[in-house]
């Protein structure tokens, strides 16, 4: 196939999704190729995550999207909680949050924050990545070679926000924050001791949240302390996650990461 073929074909393929992203009111970043467009219109994008919440997101629940990025996860997640249902959606990247706000804004059941979801509020530094917009992190020393451009966010922890919007019952918590997730982990301890059928899904990247300064082990063993089992997303669904090898050469790869798919077994109360 000639190049000039190949790039008629691209130029076909991208007019025929960004009009079919039209009808769906579907917005993308500028730099986004033809088969990340497919991905998420189509919902091919994390297809096991996918399933897993078509399984256990059922009408009427409350949940929080950590890590919006441009709202795929939260349109499907306001489709399957329903008009009686709620989702938070939280984005703190300024250019991925107007992309967030014109993908949900037709969604009567979202409500979006332009936050950064730490252990704390008040103002902090976030690193906004020039190439990726699926890069952009809390964490200063990104394990990837990608331009940064370091600005200020408003950062809050979870358990302020929900309180401050009376929110008393939380079914389901979605994060991928680039490596952020141990310490947005801390500041949503309340929220996970109140809620004891609470379910969580996060982005387990060993390499993104050693360079945030936690050992990945760590991170997983607090998740453990709170009652929780742990199942690791496979190319057959979600399966059984017991042990993380710290010796596994692909933890250090930026590129490897998997979603964790975390499942009360035992309630708070019988913690202490």
């Amino acid at each position: 196939m000639t190049i000039l073929l190949k790039k008629f074909i691209r130029f076909v393929l991208n007019g025929v999704l960004d009009y079919i992203a039209r009808t769906q009111k579907f917005s993308f970043p500028e730099k986004y190729i033809w088969q990340w467009k497919r991905d998420f219109l189509f919902g091919r994008y994390e297809k096991d995550t996918v399933a897993l919440f078509n399984k256990t997101i059922k009408t009427g629940m409350v949940v929080v999207d950590i890590g919006a990025h441009i709202g795929y996860y939260t349109r499907i997640l306001s489709k399957l909680v329903g008009k009686k249902g709620a989702v938070y959606a939280f984005e703190a990247d300024p250019e991925n949050f107007k992309l967030l706000e014109k993908n949900t804004g037709h969604l009567s059941n979202v409500k979006r924050y332009q936050t950064a979801v730490m252990d704390r509020a008040g103002t902090v530094d976030f690193y906004h990545c020039e190439e990726k917009s699926g890069s952009h992190s809390v964490v200063a020393n990104i394990p990837v070679n990608l331009a940064t451009r370091k600005i200020s966010v408003q950062s809050a922890d979870l358990d302020g926000i929900l309180a401050g919007e009376d929110v008393a019952t939380v079914d389901f918590i979605k994060m991928d924050i680039e490596g952020g997730e141990p310490i947005a982990l801390r500041g949503m301890r309340n929220t996970l001791t109140k809620n004891n059928s609470i379910q969580m899904v996060f982005e387990f990247a060993p390499a993104w949240i050693s360079a945030g300064g936690v050992k990945p082990e760590r991170f997983l063993e607090e998740i453990f302390s709170m009652g929780f089992k742990i199942f690791a997303a496979n190319q057959d669904g979600f399966a059984d996650f017991y042990v993380y090898n710290p010796f596994d050469p692909r933890n250090t790869d930026p590129e490897y990461f998997f979603n964790i798919y975390c499942k009360r077994l035992i309630p708070p109360r019988f913690l202490k």
